[in-house]
């Protein structure tokens, strides 16, 4: 039987991955509804597909917690190929939320592209560790700079957002159209591009914690 350790860390995790499956659960629901009324929007799909990668992470951080040490590297290891994951539904979701615009396909198609190689890296990297840890109990650290890439896509995320957001108030010249936008449409993308300054400001902390510029206590 496999033992879990209950710390308060495993705890708050726990909390977490209920209310991500409550919002996943949710989304699928919607999802269901909507496509069977025939009102199913483009951003819908994505929506629920960042939702689902972010309940997995949370049971992966929650295992990385509450798992033993030798066993919690199987959870550590996967981690940043779901957060990989997570930055291909982003990006798809920002380039089609509130609508596609046809002049913002070769920036979808590009994000696409670079944030399905940094996922398959990731995962590739991450079966390769696993299996020399299965196999010979080899232990391998992971390189610091897929961070810096990682930190990248997540500074690219805001800037998507907010040039859809100057898209869908195209009766705004472009300053007023950030500062303040006049549709909802607009609003609503704004606020999603602030809000994905969270997961940079946590990358660039973790990238300073590896580096010892801060302290994991911090």
């Amino acid at each position: 039987m496999l033992d879990l350790y209950l710390t308060p860390a495993a705890i708050g995790y726990l909390t977490q991955l209920i209310l991500a499956l409550a919002i996943t659960g949710y989304l699928v629901y919607r999802l269901i509804a909507d496509r069977r009324h025939g009102t199913l929007a483009a951003y819908a799909w994505y929506l629920t597909g960042i939702f689902v990668t972010v309940a997995v992470l949370v049971l992966l951080l929650c295992g990385d917690a509450a798992l033993p040490p030798s066993t919690r590297l199987y959870a550590v290891y996967l981690e940043n190929t779901v957060i990989g994951a997570l930055t291909l539904c982003l990006f798809q979701f920002a380039y089609a939320f509130p609508q596609r615009y046809a002049r913002r396909q070769w920036d979808a198609r590009l994000a696409l592209a670079v944030s399905l190689a940094y996922t398959l890296w990731e995962a590739g990297f991450a079966l390769y560790r696993g299996r020399l840890l299965l196999l010979t109990g080899t232990v391998i650290y992971r390189p610091s700079q897929p961070d810096m890439v990682l930190a990248a896509l997540f500074a690219c995320l805001p800037l998507a957002l907010l040039r859809q957001t100057v898209a869908a108030a195209s009766d705004q010249p472009t300053w007023g159209a950030l500062w303040r936008p006049a549709n909802r449409a607009a609003q609503a993308t704004r606020t999603f591009a602030l809000i994905l300054l969270l997961p940079l400001l946590l990358s660039l902390l973790n990238i300073a914690r590896a580096r010892f510029y801060i302290s994991p206590a911090f």
